[in-house]
């Protein structure tokens, strides 16, 4: 019996590999979908083309316990802290304030759109920080079930992609500058790939700041998981007397400072960030195999609802700085 469990945990972590493999590859030759999000989704179709096959869950989870630790830690190389000194002080207060503003919505408004804390805060990490990623690192911070992680995924790619393809034409009707609608695109969109597909609207200068922008929020991510692991898990820190951040994300933070402190090693950013990628996708993948798209969907008009009014704080925040108060 044990051997049986054993083979189906192989054979569904192989399964979410090979597949996760086939996505980075597609996705890499047409250079279009975010393969990140591709993967999640395919994941998705996949389960649902398979129908419920429980005994090879085990594998599927296991693909994200595996990957997503070493994922995150070659994603240390997008901080690029050789670059952040010359971000104004402005920014950092613009990114700061937008993050502040998104948990304040989530701890205070959310309550009243969602039952589950774990959806309220999956979709506020993922809208803060860096869309999909950080809702795969918050999911066993918030002990959230495949069907409310699956939900959060969803609504935050809804709204990033609507926002992907209506900043072009709010810049030309605002005329507004490169400095100004890289910082938009940067602070208010969800996931990386939204922001570079968003920011190349203005060319290369533009998609450059645009994603050099996005590493300061990336970088709020170790701060992020010990403010949603506070709130959430009260109970299981004043039995433990502290706050437990995940290994990897120390690592993540010592990858950003080897490759600051070491300049030949810029050379090796694209292939450390190919590695990244590649291992976030199998992670991504075997996440999507684990959820029942049918449930979530049963389940998405209010989760839809908060993360539209999330996002609209954040894109509130942004005007209300750079057109308001002016800093």
């Amino acid at each position: 019996m044990e051997d049986k469990r054993n083979y189906n945990i192989y054979l569904g972590f192989l399964m979410a590999a090979a597949l996760g493999v086939a996505v980075f590859f597609i996705v890499d030759m047409q250079k279009v979908l975010d393969p990140l999000i591709a993967g999640i989704f395919i994941g998705m179709v996949v389960r649902l083309l398979l129908g419920s096959r429980d005994s090879l869950n085990p594998g599927f989870e296991l693909a994200p316990k595996v990957c997503i630790p070493v994922g995150i830690i070659f994603y240390g190389v997008n901080l690029q802290f050789y670059k952040m000194g010359a971000i104004p002080l402005t920014t950092w207060l613009q990114i700061f304030f937008g993050v502040i503003i998104v948990f304040w919505v989530a701890v205070y408004l959310g309550k009243n759109f969602l039952e589950s804390r774990a959806i309220i805060f999956l979709i506020a990490v993922g809208t803060a920080i860096c869309g999909v990623s950080a809702i795969a690192l918050a999911a066993p911070v918030v002990k959230s079930k495949p069907e409310e992680t699956g939900i959060a995924l969803l609504v935050i790619t809804f709204w990033g992609f609507l926002g992907m393809l209506v900043y072009p034409y709010l810049q030309v009707f605002l005329h507004m500058s490169v400095e100004n609608y890289s910082l938009l695109c940067a602070t208010t969109l969800h996931q990386a790939g939204f922001v570079k597909t968003a920011a190349m609207h203005l060319g290369d200068f533009c998609l450059e700041r645009a994603m050099l922008l996005k590493t300061v929020r990336i970088g709020l991510i170790i701060p992020a998981m010990v403010f949603v692991s506070w709130i959430v898990n009260q109970k299981e820190i004043k039995m433990k007397g502290r706050i437990s951040v995940p290994w990897f994300l120390w690592a993540f933070l010592m990858v950003g400072a080897v490759f600051f402190f070491i300049p030949m090693l810029h050379a090796y950013v694209p292939l450390a960030k190919t590695v990244g990628k590649f291992f976030w996708v199998i992670a991504m993948t075997g996440l999507g195999l684990t959820v029942d798209i049918r449930k979530v969907f049963v389940n998405m008009k209010r989760p839809l609802l908060f993360g539209l009014i999330v996002w609209l704080a954040v894109v509130f925040n942004f005007f209300l700085g750079y057109y308001g108060m002016g800093y």
